[in-house]
C-alpha cells in the first residue's frame, strides 16, 4: 500500500487521520510542522500527502510553494476549516489536487485518498 504523509500542527486531528488511514492498509508518517514535512519529503517519497494549511511557522502554502520547487510531486490533499471558494482556488493554484474542509469524517477523508490514488474504495 502507498505511503502517506500527514502534515497537521493539531496532532489530535494528525492521529485520527493516522489511525484512519492504518485501519485501511495504508502506511503513515506524521509530522506537526511545514519545516519538517519539506524535509520529509526531500528524505522519502510519498504517494499522497495530506496537508492542513493552516499552520504556525510555514503553512501549507509554503509547504505547497516548497514541494514544486524541489520538484516533488506526490498528490496532495488540503484540509481547511476554511470553506471559501477563494481559499479553495487558492489551494488549487497552489498545486493541491484536492480540498477537504475541517471537520471531517475520517471515512471520507480515506475515500478520498482511495479515489486520488485510484485504488479501490
Amino acid at each position: 500500500m502507498p505511503t502517506i504523509l500527514v502534515v497537521d500542527d493539531d496532532v489530535d486531528v494528525a492521529d485520527v487521520l493516522r489511525l484512519g488511514l492504518e485501519q485501511h492498509g495504508f502506511a503513515v508518517v506524521v509530522t506537526h510542522d511545514g519545516t519538517s514535512a519539506l524535509d520529509l519529503m526531500a528524505a522519502q517519497r510519498f504517494a499522497l500527502v495530506i496537508l492542513d494549511v493552516r499552520m504556525p511557522g510555514l503553512n501549507g502554502f509554503a509547504v505547497l510553494q516548497g514541494m514544486r520547487a524541489r520538484n516533488a510531486r506526490p498528490r496532495i490533499l488540503v484540509l481547511s476549516g476554511d470553506g471559501s471558494a477563494a481559499e479553495q482556488q487558492r489551494a488549487r493554484v497552489a498545486g493541491a489536487d484536492s480540498y477537504h474542509l475541517k471537520p471531517f469524517r475520517v471515512l471520507e477523508v480515506v475515500q478520498q485518498v482511495q479515489s486520488l490514488l485510484h485504488l479501490a474504495c
